[in-house]
């Protein structure tokens, strides 16, 4: 039930939905896609501000190990695990955000913190040592000398406005219950996502359904009128924490683990 007059969008994958991160700095959002029959996992990145989906697939390697890391002012690093037995880090892949092309990637390497500016990487070798390198090429701008001690640099944070978690032990939890009770007649139970932002109010919560749990996500204005209403979960064992963010004033979330909904705030 959205919001009419506002932009809505939807990708269903295959593979569940494993981790969703924001660009720092454009408005993209990118995604890690993994299949446990297949043992395959995807990446894709998604324009909110138009709904493309810019790009899908697996540019860094055919294994099953690489996980998505961070997306770094339009930069989409992918951090390598030996193997799954092992989940020791090991190789970086960097891409374009737009459009999935690899920029430069290092087997050995493990990233440990990075900005626009320039990325901080471990080497193995027979004396781990701490390097520079330019983000966009892999160039080497400053080695380490001390490699004891990571150096420090001030990280690249997207502006992600994430949910509140509150769980029924809560005061919070009561007072927010009692509001989704007055708007829809339901009654949320173990516990509750809430963000305020631009005079909607975003509330993620849970209520039961034959011994499971149903996990329904809602926009309201100010005085309790529903402006949107998502079933995003059923027959859950349990429940989840980040239900929901806003980014560029869209709000990301994924339903049944296998679709991911964009609705402009």
């Amino acid at each position: 039930m959205p919001i009419q007059k506002k932009s809505f969008f939807s990708f269903s994958f295959t593979g569940q939905v494993w981790k969703v991160l924001a660009d720092t700095v454009n408005p993209i959002i990118a995604l890690e896609l993994r299949s446990g029959e297949t043992r395959e996992v995807e990446f894709a990145a998604i324009d909110v501000f138009v709904g493309n989906m810019l790009w899908k697939g697996n540019p860094a390697s055919e294994n099953w190990w690489p996980g998505l890391k961070q997306v770094i002012n339009g930069l989409l690093i992918i951090q390598g695990y030996k193997e799954a037995q092992q989940p020791e880090p090991k190789g970086i892949w960097v891409l374009g955000a737009a459009n999935g092309q690899l920029l430069w990637n290092n087997d050995s390497a493990v990233l440990m913190a990075g900005n626009a500016e320039e990325l901080i990487l471990q080497t193995s070798g027979e004396e781990k040592k701490y390097v520079k390198v330019d983000p966009h090429s892999g160039t080497i701008i400053e080695e380490i000398a001390n490699g004891e001690h990571i150096p420090f640099i001030v990280p690249a944070k997207a502006s992600v406005l994430p949910s509140g978690h509150y769980t029924s032990e809560n005061i919070y939890f009561q007072r927010l219950a009692e509001f989704v009770k007055i708007i829809t007649g339901l009654e949320p139970v173990k516990a509750i996502d809430y963000l305020e932002v631009n005079n909607y109010i975003i509330i993620s919560f849970y209520i039961y359904n034959n011994g499971k749990l149903n996990n329904e996500l809602l926009v309201s204005d100010q005085d309790g009128q529903i402006l949107f209403r998502e079933l995003i979960g059923e027959e859950l064992s349990g429940v989840g924490l980040e239900t929901f963010f806003v980014f560029n004033n869209r709000l990301v979330f994924i339903k049944n683990k296998k679709e991911l909904m964009i609705y402009e705030l």
